[in-house]
């Protein structure tokens, strides 16, 4: 019999406009200890998981003034296999 399991994706992007933090709901590693505790409670326990985080600047002018923004997407997934 082939063990079931379930793969979740948990992405966060965090952006720094023109030096500055904004400041997300929530972070990676929280959103990850919430879908542990659901799939807990599905009769699922982690198994595997895998980190990636990958920058990117983006710039955009408003008027005469040019803002940098740059943008850090932190993913993980996450394997769950059937308790």
């Amino acid at each position: 019999m082939i063990p079931k399991r379930i793969v979740s994706e948990i992405q966060v992007n965090w952006v720094r406009r023109d030096g500055i933090l904004m400041r997300v709901a929530s972070t990676i590693s929280e959103r990850l200890e919430e879908v542990i505790s659901v799939n807990a409670a599905r009769g699922y326990a982690l198994e595997s998981w895998q980190y990636q985080s990958v920058p990117l600047v983006l710039s955009e002018r408003v008027g005469e003034v040019e803002h940098r923004n740059d943008v850090y997407t932190e993913t993980i997934i996450a394997v769950f296999l059937e308790a």
